[in-house]
Parts: structure tokens; C-alpha cells; sequence
């Protein structure tokens, strides 16, 4: 706990808009917009005997997403910035110095997976544990078992 409070003050430091009660996760949850039934796949997660808080539950989701190659077709590449302070509205990317009228999306088609880079001690470990768990490898085909091919 003392930990997170550390955290949080030093956060406060950088963006003093913590203070006014906004909770942790709140820039992960504006980037990535999951609807309501997606955020519920890390509700419940057989095998799991520890409860997620929010934020994780949030990742978990997303991750679970991620994996299946769905999920960001509505979400917002964040590596574009938007530039207003020209006559015309448009969008940055200043990775590739490109340059685009429309808001870029994420395409799931394009880029599976991704990084879970939570700050220490946020639970990393126990999303990945709960990703492993709502995700389990799929029963050996009948050729598998009839070749004597073992998984794993």
C-alpha cells in the first residue's frame, strides 16, 4: 500500500489532475474503450482464486481481446497526435513523421498481441496468470493422440 501511495504522489506531481479523485487506470481506460460485455470477460475467470481489481480486470479484457485478434476497431491509435493549432485539423505521427486528415484506428487485423506495461506492483503477474487461465491451450486432436504426440 505504501507503495501506491508513493506512486500516486509522484503521479500527482506530473499530472495534478490525480488529486481531484480521478481513480489509477484512467489513461489505459480513455486509450482503449471496451464495451460494456468485453469488459466482462475477466468477471469470472475458472481457476482464478483471487479477485482483480478494476484496472486489471480492464487489462485482462483487453489482453483476452488481443489474443483473439478482435478488439481495437474502435480504438484510437495513441502514437497520433492531433495538431490544432493550425488552420486545418490533422493528425501526427511522429514514429513515422506521418500525416493524416482522419483520425487513425487500431486495426485488429494488424496487430495482434501487445505489452502489458502496468508500473510495478500493479499485478502484472496475476493478469497474465488470469490470461493464461480464460485462455487454455485446446485438447489434443485425434491425430495428436494417435501418433503419440505429447503437448507441451
Amino acid at each position: 500500500a505504501s507503495f501506491l501511495n508513493l506512486a500516486r504522489s509522484l503521479d500527482w506531481i506530473k499530472h495534478p489532475e490525480l488529486k481531484q479523485g480521478k481513480k489509477v487506470g484512467f489513461y489505459m481506460e480513455e486509450a482503449i474503450k471496451l464495451t460494456d460485455a468485453q469488459k466482462k470477460l475477466a468477471d469470472s475467470i475458472p481457476g482464478l482464486n483471487c479477485s482483480l481489481r478494476e484496472y486489471q480486470k480492464h487489462g485482462v479484457s483487453w489482453m483476452i481481446l488481443r489474443e483473439a485478434g478482435m478488439g481495437d476497431s474502435d480504438t484510437y491509435d495513441p502514437l497520433w497526435k492531433e495538431v490544432t493549432n493550425l488552420e486545418t485539423l490533422f493528425y501526427f505521427n511522429p514514429s513515422t513523421l506521418s500525416v493524416s486528415l482522419t483520425r487513425p484506428k487500431l486495426s485488429g487485423e494488424s496487430c495482434k498481441g501487445g505489452i502489458l506495461a502496468d508500473e510495478m506492483g500493479l499485478g502484472k503477474t496475476v493478469q497474465a496468470i488470469g490470461l493464461i487461465l480464460a485462455n487454455p491451450p485446446a485438447p489434443p486432436s485425434q491425430s495428436e493422440q494417435a501418433g503419440g504426440m505429447r503437448r507441451g
